[in-house]
């Protein structure tokens, strides 16, 4: 699976930001944030049925990979939120 870079043009004016852009903050509230918190959260939490239920190979490790990528999802959410 190819991963994807996104490279902000505008020059930061957080310097707590850990990419040195805070970007990712405008545009939406903190009930937005809560709520994409809370959806990634689920979708954590149901991950593991899915992984154990599946026979495929493939199938099992995309899932896998997805929950490392929802927990890398999260720990970010966490940290605009903070």
């Amino acid at each position: 699976m190819a991963t994807a870079s996104i490279k902000c043009s505008k020059p930061a004016d957080n310097k707590d930001s850990s990419d040195g852009c805070n970007c990712a903050r405008q545009g939406l509230e903190q009930a937005d944030w809560k709520l994409i918190l809370e959806l990634l959260e689920a979708e954590r939490n149901e991950l593991p049925g899915e992984i154990h239920h599946t026979d495929g190979f493939r199938m099992h490790e995309e899932l896998i990979q997805r929950k490392h990528q929802i927990e890398k999802l999260i720990k970010h959410v966490q940290t605009l939120q903070a």
